[in-house]
């Protein structure tokens, strides 16, 4: 599923040739875009972002780079529908069909199985009125801010820019480096963005990105809070094997912790999110933003991580 970002039709010298988008039409119009499974400005006339003004230009830049550093979720998402036929983009009922709410509501989706997006579609609009479904949901701009489900928000901000997109709660989310374009860099480090709700699920599916009968592999995430939390990375299982990297955890809405050990052993914190870029093993509590911050190595062997 896709999309000619801008529309397709527009200004191309026909009489019938409808006008081009306006910068806001454009760029709310990106917003969408970026969160399909192909994503393209794409016309009969100029679509390339700089053609609207500077504003509009920093603004698609901002959402292509959070598209390359989703990569990792979508890649693993698009595989799953290969494996189930469950789409990538789907609707809110596909996913709570127990809610009657779901049924009549189309203007927001899912992309995957863990992102709730909510585009908007008014002009001038700085927000909007977003349902949550049953669960708990992050703010993704804001994930200090959590709403229990079912919800509805009648006032989500969304200034040109911000589309509200939230992330289910139990959601891992893997994520990339920021790239220009595929395969730019290796995927390291492999970010491993964790939203609990007690418990916590996530995959990740990869292969060389070329060949269609190729090797991949799949590793498995599984996280479960208690009096002690519990994060366990399974073995990479599959005959692909990525280039040597570093796993960086982040662990959203979390006490500080007392101790963490690795394994049994106890891994040392580090004095800031910087300092843990130059470690091999350690970690890091942001007490402002209330997250866990871990680092280690991707043997490709299972490791287990428990916090107190």
């Amino acid at each position: 599923m896709g999309q000619d970002i801008g529309g397709w039709d527009g200004d191309d010298g026909e009489e019938a040739a409808a006008p081009p988008p306006s910068p806001e039409l454009y760029t709310r119009w990106f917003e969408i875009g970026v969160f399909n499974a192909l994503t393209r400005a794409h016309g009969t006339s100029a679509r390339e972002p700089y053609q609207f003004g500077q504003e509009v230009e920093q603004i698609t830049k901002d959402y292509l780079r959070l598209r390359y550093r989703l990569l990792p979720y979508i890649y693993t998402s698009a595989w799953q529908a290969s494996q189930t036929g469950v789409p990538l983009v789907r609707p809110l009922v596909l996913e709570f069909q127990n809610d009657p709410t779901t049924y009549v509501r189309d203007d927001e989706f899912l992309f995957g199985p863990s992102l709730l997006v909510a585009p908007v579609t008014t002009l001038g609009a700085s927000s909007r009125e977003v349902y949550l479904p049953e669960g708990l949901w992050y703010d993704f701009w804001e994930p200090t801010q959590t709403f229990r489900g079912p919800t509805t928000l009648t006032e989500v901000a969304a200034p040109l820019g911000r589309v509200p997109l939230f992330v289910r709660g139990g959601a891992v989310i893997p994520m990339g480096p920021e790239m220009n374009y595929v395969g730019e860099q290796p995927l390291d480090p492999l970010e491993l963005h964790i939203y609990p709700d007690q418990t916590a699920r996530g995959l990740l599916y990869e292969d060389d990105g070329v060949s269609p009968e190729g090797s991949y592999s799949t590793t498995n995430y599984n996280l479960i809070q208690g009096e002690t939390l519990r994060l366990d990375v399974d073995r990479r299982t599959g005959l692909f094997r990525p280039q040597e990297r570093t796993y960086r955890v982040i662990l959203y809405d979390r006490d500080e912790p007392t101790a963490v050990a690795r394994d049994g052993s106890r891994v040392a914190e580090v004095a800031s999110h910087l300092e843990l870029q130059t470690v091999s093993y350690g970690w890091f509590y942001d007490a402002s933003a209330r997250v866990l911050h871990l680092a280690f190595p991707d043997t490709g062997a299972a490791t287990q991580w428990e916090v107190r």
